[in-house]
């Protein structure tokens, strides 16, 4: 469709100068095709896009890390990691492959994303590691396990990789998870003054632990055991967030080619994911 001449300033407001620009106007609309007016005609043609190149598991398997064991919980040991540097296991679909790298900043090309949309989703199925608390040594009562609603015991971070391999965190992504267990206010006073109870031997203070039994009844060979109590919490972390030039340039990487989900603990608890899954968008259109 040619230019449709909008009025200038010194063009005169009459019939004749209107009558011009209704005429080159119907003279485009007369030699529109009939597929023009078909279902989804409105394409980018008509309406430019704010998105491109959206990267999801249905994209090739090249730009997409598939698990190594389809469907089951892969284990985070979360030892030594920290969240400059979270562990990234890049065979456990929590990574994803950009088509190209972006800097995400363009001058006159408007076909160069601006922004990155990422969505990530991973679900934290239940700590590992963990042990029977005792109320005190002397004839033992059970008080829980070592799991407690009031630590941050898992944490998920986006961690991402440039076309150099170099790596780098986006603090403000930082999700939190923290078991689901129920909280005791036993103990809140240190060693309780207990006829025939030994002092001192309470092995927790503050709130203690005291989920309720779950899943296997009866005791185990040294009494019972963590999988007893409520040790599953099947919580489902989601992250969204949009990166621009800027967050490239405060990570110190000089583009994106990768993103990655990073896990770790802050306090070294071990724990099982499933089902992790990212998708990338880059954005058209100017983000602030």
């Amino acid at each position: 469709m040619p230019r449709y001449p909008y009025l200038d300033d010194d063009t005169p407001f009459t019939a004749n100068s209107l009558n011009t620009r209704f005429d080159v106007l119907a003279g485009a609309l007369n030699v529109l095709r009939v597929d023009a007016f078909a279902e989804k005609a409105l394409n980018t043609v008509h309406v430019p896009s704010v998105v491109a190149n959206i990267i999801t598991s249905e994209t090739p398997a090249a730009r997409v890390e598939t698990p190594t064991h389809s469907g089951a919980p892969f284990v985070i040991d979360a030892g030594g990691y920290t969240l400059a540097s979270p562990r990234v296991p890049e065979d456990e679909g929590v990574t994803v492959t950009l088509t190209e790298a972006l800097t995400l900043s363009r001058t006159t090309d408007a076909t160069q994303p601006t922004a990155l949309m990422v969505l990530a989703n991973a679900e934290v199925k239940q700590f590992r590691d963990i042990e029977v608390i005792y109320g005190y040594n002397e004839n033992p009562l059970v008080s829980g396990i070592t799991l407690n609603e009031y630590t941050w015991d898992a944490t998920l971070v986006l961690v991402f990789e440039s076309s150099v391999g170099a790596r780098a965190t986006l603090y403000r992504t930082e999700r939190q998870v923290s078991p689901r267990v129920t909280i005791s206010t036993g103990g809140n006073t240190g060693t309780p003054a207990v006829a025939g109870v030994k002092p001192g031997t309470l092995k927790l203070f503050g709130r203690i632990p005291m989920s309720p039994l779950r899943d296997i009844p009866g005791d185990g060979p040294d009494g019972p055991v963590y999988q007893q109590f409520d040790h599953k919490t099947y919580q489902d972390v989601a992250i969204r967030t949009v990166v621009t030039a800027a967050d490239i340039a405060l990570m110190g990487i000089a583009d994106i080619a990768k993103v990655h989900i990073g896990f770790l603990s802050g306090n070294n608890k071990s724990y099982t994911v499933q089902r992790a899954n990212i998708t990338a968008v880059p954005l058209l259109v100017e983000v602030v």
